[in-house]
């Protein structure tokens, strides 16, 4: 579940980077590090802090090996892999749009795309990284291309609504009986890698079909968008504390989402209040 998770959050990522692309242009880009970066690093930093404190108190902070675990893929605090990876991407996004391809949207994607793809293959074949690292990477460029042709895909939508929703619930149900199988009868390949990017492709009818989701429903979503980020720093520190508590699922489960969420409402007030 976590992969889909955060397969949706770089698809949402890619989807908004781009939007704000084409609607702002190259003015978009100006500050673009500065505010991306400090609203990124600035969590990290704090949460870090907090863990490795944690770690002292248990005599397990190493900060001397901080350098070769970041090399071999194990970074300062739980789950932080996806700060590291995501602020590389923004600085290939920024380079890419403001000197490599300044005012060629189509072609800074595909470039986007192919560095997606690149990045995938290092930490997949070559250094042998956690697959956490990478498999939840690929919705990002599909993001990028969905904001780029979102006019066609809407005007196909409209013209033909039947057909794209009977397409979307096989496309689903295929890949819930192949993810079925592959999870508890037979190794099928690649059944995680088809859930955690191919969901995805799923968000584009529910951002241009609003009304599906209404109500309690749709602030929950609001709520998880604004707290994500900090939410997914978190909630590692907390596992880690709660289970010296309890390690009963039920309780773990409840205290871990209770206070990571209000630590995350506290951190995401805190960043905006600062910065």
């Amino acid at each position: 579940m976590g992969g889909i998770t955060v397969g949706l959050f770089f698809f949402l990522s890619g989807y908004g980077l781009q939007l704000s692309l084409i609607k702002k242009g190259s003015s978009y880009l100006d500050g673009f590090l500065y505010k991306r970066l400090s609203k990124i690093l600035f969590p990290l930093f704090v949460v870090t802090i907090i863990y490795q404190s944690i770690l002292a108190i248990d005599g397990l902070c190493y900060p001397e090996e901080w350098i070769h675990n970041f090399m071999t893929g194990h970074v300062p605090s739980p789950s932080s892999w996806f700060a590291y990876t995501i602020i590389l991407f923004y600085f290939c996004f920024y380079i890419i749009n403001n000197y490599l391809f300044f005012n060629k949207l189509l072609s800074g994607i595909m470039l986007f795309a192919f560095f997606t793809m690149a990045y995938y293959y290092a930490l997949s074949q070559i250094l042998n990284w956690d697959a956490y690292w990478y498999a939840s990477i690929i919705p990002l460029p599909l993001g990028s291309f969905y904001a780029y042709y979102e006019a066609r895909i809407k005007c196909v939508i409209n013209t033909y609504q039947r057909v794209t929703y009977i397409a979307l619930a096989t496309l689903l149900l295929i890949m819930s009986v192949y993810v079925t199988i592959g999870s508890y009868f037979y190794p099928l390949p690649g059944w995680g890698q088809i859930t955690i990017n191919l969901l995805p492709l799923a968000m584009p009818l529910l951002l241009y079909k609003e009304h599906f989701v209404k109500g309690a429903l749709l602030s929950c979503l609001n709520c998880l968008g604004k707290y994500s980020y900090e939410f997914y720093l978190i909630h590692g520190v907390v596992i880690y504390v709660t289970l010296k508590l309890t390690t009963h699922p039920l309780l773990l489960t409840s205290i871990v989402l209770f206070v990571t969420f209000f630590a995350s409402k506290i951190l995401n007030k805190l960043c905006v209040k600062i910065l």
